[in-house]
């Protein structure tokens, strides 16, 4: 089974490219603002390189945030648009899961506005993903608060 996984919904822009569970080739790059301009790119010299087609492709796995609304888009749509075009299973999975992978840790995003995105993540199962906001400033007494988000 040929997989695609692709993230772009947050600062890095990661393609990659697994046959039968094996990593063949992954391209990660930093570069929140440029998702949409380099995602099929990549994709295209991942899929040469490997003497692959689309239609090769037997499933994506995209990340579905949270995140950078716009980042989430843009493999969502690339994924939708495969599967107008074929057979393509397309799975999708938290982005804090993702980071984690198969570990048993704690998941955090940077969401901006100083706010980060946590979960706690046990073999790969995110639990109780939250968007928190984290203290600042000089006074080290600063209590930080909680809103529930998800």
């Amino acid at each position: 089974m040929t997989s695609l996984i692709m993230d772009t919904s947050n600062q890095y822009l990661m393609v990659a490219l697994y046959r039968d569970g094996q990593c063949l080739e992954m391209v990660q790059e930093l570069g929140s603002k440029r998702q949409s301009e380099n995602a099929i790119p990549y994709l295209s010299s991942l899929l040469k390189k490997h003497q692959l087609q689309l239609l090769d492709i037997d499933e994506m796995i995209i990340t579905k945030g949270p995140g950078s609304y716009t980042g989430v888009r843009v493999a969502m749509t690339i994924a939708k648009t495969l599967s107008v075009v074929s057979s393509i299973h397309i799975k999708v999975i938290s982005s804090l899961a993702a980071y984690a992978g198969l570990k048993t840790c704690v998941s955090v995003i940077d969401a901006r506005s100083q706010k980060v995105f946590v979960c706690a993540c046990l073999s790969a199962l995110c639990h109780g993903s939250r968007h928190v906001q984290y203290c600042t400033g000089k006074s080290h007494s600063k209590k930080c608060s909680q809103n529930s988000k998800r």
